[in-house]
């Protein structure tokens, strides 16, 4: 009989199956990010990892160890690094890294196992990808339909009122009545790697035709090893930035003192979430016509941080 093996990490979870076959995990990664492929918290005496698509092998990694770039399949070279146990790392990642990886984990009891890595690689989303398009209805009032969507896969969208509130969403188009167009709506775009937001006050709509000047985006983005938020805001008032206040969600990684030497400065996988409430500042600029321009404004949590 097989019997099922379950490794759980901080942030992967692996798969062993004994007998001949391979144990199967799937993970993602963002494009120019990192991904560690972990291998289960067994003896290990060397790890042989063979790109699957052509059956040929990457490098071969032993717990302790390091990696030789000579030793590197030439497309991985300047790109990988060997954790403390094996575990292998895969820095500056392109689409073109999609694919299967097995991990042929020699243990040092001679009970061979494998465990095979389907990683898939997204490109991280910008609010410039969120498209809302409406659908006017004028019979006295104004009524609409908004539709978001993003021009990319595995793109999930939803919409939410702010401050709350009930919305009428039937397969991602928001219907507005024309008590609501006052109220302000964010459409949100996630994928694995990303999470952006654009807002929209639909009153602008009705008077134009034509998308809102005050339009607010947030973007998550991936910064070093920490996860930084920019906010946006164009065509408020001071008052109104005065009064905007951003809940920020970001994850810092936390230090491993048993980590080989690897290409970037950032050590370990495991995270740790932390909720930090700002207050947007209170100065603004203004234009040739005494109105604010948008002052667009980065908030990172942690040290060493820069915008990208």
């Amino acid at each position: 009989m097989l019997h099922l093996l379950l490794f759980i990490t901080p942030t992967l979870l692996t798969c062993v199956v004994s007998g001949d076959s391979c144990g199967q995990q799937n993970v993602s990664g963002a494009k120019g990010g990192e991904i560690i492929l972990r291998v289960p918290n067994v003896k290990i005496r060397k790890i042989n990892w063979v790109l699957v698509q052509i059956g040929d092998l990457i490098v071969t990694t032993e717990p302790g160890g390091s990696i030789d770039d000579i030793d590197v399949m030439t497309q991985y070279r300047g790109r990988v690094s060997s954790d403390a146990d094996g575990s292998l790392h895969i820095y500056k990642l392109s689409l073109q890294d999609r694919g299967s990886y097995k991990a042929n984990i020699k243990r040092t009891s001679g009970d061979d196992k494998c465990v095979v890595f389907n990683l898939t690689v997204y490109e991280p989303l910008s609010p410039g990808d969120i498209r809302i398009s409406p659908t006017i209805t004028r019979n006295g009032s104004c009524s609409l339909e908004l539709l978001c969507s993003v021009d990319k896969p595995d793109v999930l969208i939803t919409w939410r009122k702010l401050h709350g509130g009930a919305i009428n969403v039937t397969q991602g188009i928001l219907y507005v009545p024309p008590s609501d167009v006052n109220f302000t709506y964010m459409c949100n775009a996630r994928n694995p790697v990303s999470n952006v937001s654009k807002t929209v006050i639909p009153e602008e709509y009705c008077k134009t035709g034509k998308p809102p000047k005050e339009e607010i985006t947030t973007e998550y983005a991936q910064v070093g090893g920490l996860q930084c938020q920019q906010e946006n805001h164009y065509g408020l008032t001071q008052e109104q930035q005065q009064a905007s206040t951003v809940y920020s969600e970001v994850q810092h990684a936390k230090k491993s003192t048993n980590s080989q030497k690897k290409p970037t400065k950032m050590e370990g996988t495991a995270l740790e979430t932390v909720y930090s409430y700002v207050s947007l500042p209170q100065e603004s600029q203004q234009n040739g016509n005494g109105a604010p321009t948008a002052r667009p404004r980065t908030q990172c949590n942690g040290t060493n941080a820069k915008s990208s």
